[in-house]
């Protein structure tokens, strides 16, 4: 299928190794489908020939393409975070079959029929209305559904040049997109192909279906696929196949015809016949008025691995056991304990000076590191620091929660990898950031224009162009959008972006219409000063080339590299990276440092999908990237984070000492609350609406003492008293902050 201009979001896996092999063979899905299914379509291509991959049946037209761009288009709009407020509320086949009309689907049928094509017109119509009965059946299944980022992870998924066969005689390689990626209700993910119509192609779908099962296993290690067939004319019909069930289609169909394509092996194909454990009947859907059929709940082999192999185990043999928070208050007083998993749906700390948020949010934080999932740390009091002084894991927090802290706390620490970065101080470890993120071309048009915006009024800011209508940001926004446009493959760098501006380049100018040209020469020399008094915070500037003296050369902010993945990873160690912001000076360039991060972390999320919890991020003192009146640089990428992170088996953490300056509009997105000592009359005010929907009171909430905290979530409210973290915490001064991390990176 032709992907149409801007699909939301595309996931890229890496390309495989390629190897020297005596001959390679490089395929599409759909090609090695045929040469699986069709001796005859494999000879003619082996002779050289080159068959078609499709079948065109003799009945009415059914447009396919347009229907798949009208579909997608619709869960491109669903994702987006834009949107997907008012998607989230589409619950019945017809408001959804009315939004695929406004986005598309009514201007194809006005086109049909205006080509006098009556019966394509009327089965497109059906089709959307099928699409859309699928889609409220997805919903249904679901316990309780709180977004279509819960179902959807992806649509078009982008697999290149895996090696799936290799031998002494040469190398099949294979590459393809499939249509969509879904979380089945068991857990597992699901490889998902839809068509609008079925005919005799049944068992080449179910084939391919497989292939790209192998495909993602290939790239994405420790994941359990299912595949689901979808048809949508003449009525809806489903093909669900489990995992056993594709790896038995693989071997019968695709195993053997493998060597048959190398020039070695070209013989008459042994007879293939499909596994009798696997129906090719299809399924009608049943109603979406009666009950979805109860799902089987999902092992511990379904679930999906965190991906990476920085954890110091892979995320299927992750301890499942629930993390303590402490004691319920009372006079049966229990343990209290939380579901891992439930942190991929984010969490809050509110708590005034001295409530022991941080401490509890670090006692969560900490039981994960010891299962494996890495932690990315956001300090702006220097307090968090403290996990890289080596002093910190001799010095025991008190009496410890038990007697077996001691050794936890060592065996934890011999288990981390922990990086320090100090952004803003060369002395220190640099993390620096590019003006534009990388891979923003992958991006669909509307969320690709809004990052760009968002970046250059964040960049304004460091550069005090605060004035409303100041021209200079929509020419810094125009230039970000012409150099990503026509230099796809360069980095956008600030010598790059002053030399465009400063050099009146024609496009720019055309690009900016009436608009002043001695504003460009302003914004230019603007850039040029920024450059020369804080462009070692920036990739690529005059001053971050020359580094500080002793100071090896800085690392760039990548969100593989705070969480320990991929080529950052350390075998049998898990990531822990505290970023510390005391160093980036100003509000406005702190803003725009975490602002930056933030999108980083976006694109992150929405390229590396997972069903089960990856890591977390902790940012203290969260209402200066979240307030609730301004809207500073960080408030739309972070609004977009809590949106996008669940999906990708991320869990955010907000902790703030000021939990009347947090914007609580973000409630529906956070599920887990932790309410400490708060005793200043407005925040409490804030807080009201929370209170009330959970029963607490107010007075309870004011007079609570240091560790008490009210938990709050799906299954209510309850008082807790908390259990301590295993490291002690406390205030770093800058030198030893800048200290400690000159001494890791050297």
């Amino acid at each position: 299928m032709s992907p149409p201009c801007g699909r939301y979001p595309r996931l890229y896996w890496p390309q495989q190794r390629r190897f020297p092999p005596m001959h390679q063979v490089a395929l599409s899905v759909s090609q090695l489908r045929c040469a699986c299914v069709s001796p005859e379509w494999r000879e003619d291509y082996l002779a050289g020939g080159k068959p078609s991959t499709f079948s065109f049946g003799s009945g009415v037209a059914v447009h396919g393409a347009a229907f798949h761009r009208i579909a997608e288009d619709f869960i491109d709009w669903a994702l987006h975070p834009s949107y997907s407020r008012e998607a989230d509320q589409l619950d019945d086949e017809s408001s959804i079959a009315r939004k695929m009309q406004h986005l598309g689907g009514e201007e194809l049928i006005e086109k049909l029929l205006h080509q006098g094509e009556v019966d394509s017109a009327a089965l497109v119509g059906e089709a959307m209305f099928n699409f859309a009965r699928r889609l409220v059946q997805l919903r249904q299944a679901r316990r309780s559904f709180a977004s279509w980022g819960e179902i959807f992870l992806s649509q078009e998924v982008t697999i290149s040049n895996v090696l799936v066969y290799g031998g002494g005689e040469g190398a099949v390689f294979v590459s393809g997109k499939l249509d969509s990626l879904r979380i089945h209700p068991n857990g597992q993910l699901e490889i998902v192909d839809y068509k609008l119509s079925h005919g005799s192609e049944m068992e080449k779908e179910l084939v391919q279906i497989a292939i790209y099962r192998k495909l993602l296993e290939q790239t994405r290690r420790g994941f359990r696929y299912r595949g689901c067939l979808e048809y949508f004319l003449p009525e809806l019909v489903t093909q669900e196949l489990d995992p056993d069930d594709l790896d038995a289609i693989y071997e019968k169909w695709v195993t053997p015809t493998l060597p048959l394509l190398l020039p070695q092996q070209q013989a008459k194909a042994t007879p293939v016949t499909v596994p009798a454990a696997t129906s090719l009947t299809p399924t009608p859907e049943p109603d979406a008025a009666k009950p979805p059929k109860e799902q089987k709940p999902p092992s511990s082999a379904d679930s999906p691995s965190a991906s990476g192999p920085s954890a110091a185990t892979s995320a299927s043999a992750h301890d499942t056991k629930p993390l303590c928070l402490g004691k319920g208050i009372g006079l049966a007083s229990q343990p209290v304990t939380l579901d891992a998993e439930q942190l991929k749906r984010h969490s809050a700390f509110l708590g005034g000076a001295g409530s022991g948020k941080t401490t509890l949010a670090l006692l969560l934080i900490e039981q994960l590191l010891e299962r494996g999932i890495p932690a990315v740390l956001l300090d702006r009091k220097g307090d968090l620091c403290r996990y890289a002084d080596p002093d910190a894991w001799a010095t025991p927090p008190g009496a410890g929660p038990d007697a077996e802290s001691p050794s936890r706390r060592k065996k934890l620490r011999d288990s981390l990898d922990i990086r320090l970065y100090t952004p803003g101080s060369p002395a220190g470890r640099e993390l620096t950031i590019n003006p534009v993120p990388d891979g923003i071309m992958d991006l669909p048009p509307y969320e690709r224009d809004t990052l760009l915006k968002s970046s250059a009024a964040a960049l304004g800011g460091m550069l005090n162009i605060t004035k409303a209508g100041d021209p200079r940001i929509p020419i810094l926004a125009q230039a970000f959008r012409l150099l990503t446009t026509h230099r796809p493959q360069e980095r956008v760098s600030l010598q790059t972006l002053i030399e465009f501006i400063g050099s009146g380049d024609p496009s720019l100018q055309e690009a900016i219409g009436v608009i002043d040209k001695k504003h460009c020469a302003k914004l230019a020399e603007n850039l040029q000063t920024f450059d020369l008094m804080q462009g070692h915070l920036l990739s690529g500037s005059a001053s971050s080339s020359s580094t500080h003296r002793g100071a090896p050369a800085a690392e760039e902010l990548n969100a593989e590299l705070l969480l320990g993945r991929g080529q950052h990873a350390i075998p049998g160690q898990t990531r822990l990276s505290i970023v510390s912001t005391k160093f980036l000076g100003d509000k406005e360039t702190t803003l725009f440092w975490v602002a930056q991060l933030l999108i980083e972390l976006n694109r992150f999320a929405s390229r590396n999908p997972s069903a089960t919890l990856q890591g977390v991020l902790l940012f203290d003192e969260a209402d200066m990237y979240l307030p609730a009146i301004a809207k500073p640089a960080t408030k739309e990428p972070m609004e977009n984070l809590l949106r996008r992170a669940r999906s990708a088996g991320l869990g955010v953490m907000l902790a703030t000492q000021s939990p009347g300056d947090l914007d609580y509009r973000c409630r529906e997105n956070v599920l887990s609350w932790f309410i400490g000592r708060v005793q200043q009359p407005t925040a409490l005010e804030k807080l009201r609406p929370l209170l009330q929907d959970s029963g607490i009171a107010q007075e309870k909430i004011a007079s609570q003492s240091v560790g008490q905290f009210h938990f709050v979530d799906e299954s209510g409210a309850r008082p807790i008293k908390t259990d301590r973290n295993l490291v002690s915490t406390e205030q770093l001064p800058e030198e030893r902050i800048v200290y400690l991390a000159h001494a890791q990176r050297s």
